[in-house]
C-alpha cells in the first residue's frame, strides 16, 4: 500500500549534495520564504554545514544520539531534516572523548544531516 504519509518529504531531496554553489549559502544563514502579511506567522529556511532546515519543523529528539524506537532510516523515510542530541547527557555516557574516537557526532549517531544540540 502506498500511503502519502510514509513517501520521502520532497524539500527534503535539498541536501549539502544537491546544490551547486549557487544555490548553496553560509551556514547560520536564514532566510524567509514566505510570511503571513496578517501576523507575524513565516516559513524559512536555516542553513547549515550539513544542509538546509526548513521551517518550522519536526525535530525529533534523540537525547543520548538515538531516536527511541526509530531507525535512522525511518526518520528519513518520513522527511526528518535534523535532530536535537542533549550534550549533557552526550558527555556523561558514551562521553565527549569516546565520540570524538568514533568520528564526531554525526559519524556515532549515523547521520549526516543537521544536528541541534542543547546542555539539558
Amino acid at each position: 500500500m502506498d500511503d502519502p504519509a510514509l513517501r520521502p518529504n520532497p524539500r527534503r531531496e535539498l541536501s549539502c549534495e544537491s546544490l551547486d554553489r549557487e544555490e548553496w549559502r553560509a551556514p547560520g544563514t536564514f532566510e524567509v520564504l514566505a510570511a503571513d502579511p496578517e501576523g507575524p506567522a513565516r516559513a524559512g529556511r536555516l542553513w547549515t554545514a550539513h544542509g538546509p532546515v526548513d521551517t518550522p519543523c519536526f525535530m525529533p529528539v534523540g537525547t543520548y544520539g538515538a531516536v527511541k524506537g526509530l531507525a535512522r532510516e525511518d526518520l528519513e523515510v518520513v522527511g526528518s531534516q535534523i535532530i536535537l542530541g542533549n550534550s549533557y547527557h552526550l558527555a556523561h555516557r558514551p562521553g565527549a572523548a569516546r565520540v570524538r574516537e568514533l568520528g564526531g557526532l554525526h559519524r556515532f549517531i549515523t547521520w549526516d544531516r543537521p544536528i541541534l544540540t542543547d546542555s539539558g
